[in-house]
């Protein structure tokens, strides 16, 4: 998946700022950064907004335990509302 792969190449431009103490990399690392969180947020909403609609075949295995926990809290509002038992 890209994200993964953007991950790994933001990872490895860590690495290599750490140790040759480049600032022309600096720019590509934030970049990726900013990237990332766009696309992390753009996710969650995706993935909140599915909940009740199954288990979207695409998630990552850090998007897991995020919808699982959103299923659970729905499912507990809607008990505490008395919709469901």
């Amino acid at each position: 998946m890209i994200i993964i792969l953007a991950m790994t190449r933001r990872d490895e431009l860590a690495e290599q700022i750490r140790l040759t103490r480049d600032g022309e990399l600096y720019h590509e690392h934030d970049s990726i950064t900013d990237h990332i969180g766009t696309i992390a947020t753009l996710r969650a909403k995706k993935i909140a907004a599915g909940v009740g609609y199954g288990r979207p075949p695409n998630l990552m295995p850090a998007e897991v335990p995020y919808l699982d926990a959103l299923e659970t809290a729905t499912a507990a509002l809607l008990v505490g509302w008395g919709l469901t038992e």
